[in-house]
């Protein structure tokens, strides 16, 4: 029993000696992070104050150059301005006489156009009238030669009629007596084959009954 409490006084002074060097610690810590966090803010507000003054002489640099580029391109502008006025003046009586020129060549090309149209026009109406004599040369004689053909076919086909008649007649001739034979054949295969179904046909129905 004696140990048991030793034991547990052993423990709750450690722990009171545990928690009162955490406290000093966090006491010390704290210290620490407030100064290196007003160290911090110092050194950040100095450099805001140096980028403040940065920013300052950047913008009145900017300014200056502005003001110094500005006077350098109004000369320029007026010298520009006087150059492309000459300039427009010259390329205004270039283009006229280029457009002038143009519409000329396109009177020329306008006119030759319709001489071409009209020669083409007399030339297609003078082949129109030869397809249109030659057409008729061809229709005559193709009408002549539709008579000619049509009176080869009808002899043709009198000459075809007759040869078939022919052939028929020698071919039922020549065919007559064979012919007496394959109905005797035919006959006696039909009796034979009756004879076979109805040996069969009887043969059944005993089995059946």
């Amino acid at each position: 029993y004696i140990r048991v409490n030793v034991i547990c006084l052993q423990s709750y002074v450690r722990g009171f000696i545990v928690r009162c060097k955490r406290q000093e610690a966090e006491i010390k810590s704290t210290v620490i992070q407030k100064h290196v966090r007003g160290h911090l803010t110092r050194l950040h507000d100095e450099l805001e104050k140096r980028r403040t003054l940065i920013r300052c002489a950047i913008y009145i640099q900017s300014r200056y150059r502005g003001h110094a580029v500005r006077s350098e391109m109004d000369v320029k502008m007026s010298g520009a301005v006087t150059i492309q006025s000459a300039w427009r003046c010259y390329y205004t009586q270039l283009v006229f006489s280029c457009d002038l020129m143009d519409i000329i060549l396109v009177q020329s090309l306008v006119r030759q156009r319709a001489a071409n149209n009209e020669l083409q026009r007399r030339r297609e109406a003078a082949v129109m009238l030869q397809c249109m004599a030659r057409n008729w040369i061809a229709v005559r004689k193709m009408f002549s030669l539709l008579d000619e053909r049509d009176e080869f076919n009808r002899t043709v086909a009198a000459a075809s009629i007759i040869q078939k008649n022919t052939r028929k007649y020698v071919a039922v001739c020549r065919f007559q007596p064979e012919m007496a034979k394959y109905r005797a054949a035919k006959v006696m295969q039909a009796s034979w084959r009756g004879y076979c179904v109805r040996t069969q046909f009887s043969y059944i129905r005993v089995n059946v009954i």
